[in-house]
């Protein structure tokens, strides 16, 4: 199982800042790594981010990598809609690689919630 390196929620602004129910626009930006080096995916023919939401379901999403995979890196663009749910998330990679697939561990993140609009 490889380790899962969550390195930015935004990419080009600041890594600190949380990710909100239904924000959009956010790159996601991972690197996979065996103890502790970093993997060279460059071979990967699948690469999906599955997302377990707050209330347990799953999404699986289709992720690309962040330059050429050799350094390990993938990355998500989130839709509207992706982050449809406020609390903890868990995110893991799977890779088809040589026909098999294989998965990193999960991670956690937290999408926080938004004011409600006045009424």
């Amino acid at each position: 199982m490889y380790e899962l390196i969550l390195d930015s929620k935004i990419s080009g602004n600041d890594p600190s800042q949380p990710i909100h129910k239904a924000d959009a626009g956010y790159i996601l930006i991972t690197t996979i790594k065996s103890d502790g080096t970093a993997v060279d995916i460059s071979t990967a023919t699948v690469k999906t981010y599955r997302f377990e939401k707050p209330d347990g379901t799953t999404a699986d999403v289709s992720a690309e990598f962040n330059t050429d995979g050799t350094d390990g890196k993938l990355k998500y663009a989130s839709l509207i809609g992706t982050y449809d749910q406020n609390s903890d998330w868990y995110i893991q990679t799977l890779l088809t690689i040589g026909g098999k697939v294989q998965y990193s561990e999960k991670k956690q993140f937290t999408v926080f919630r938004n004011l409600d609009a006045p009424t």
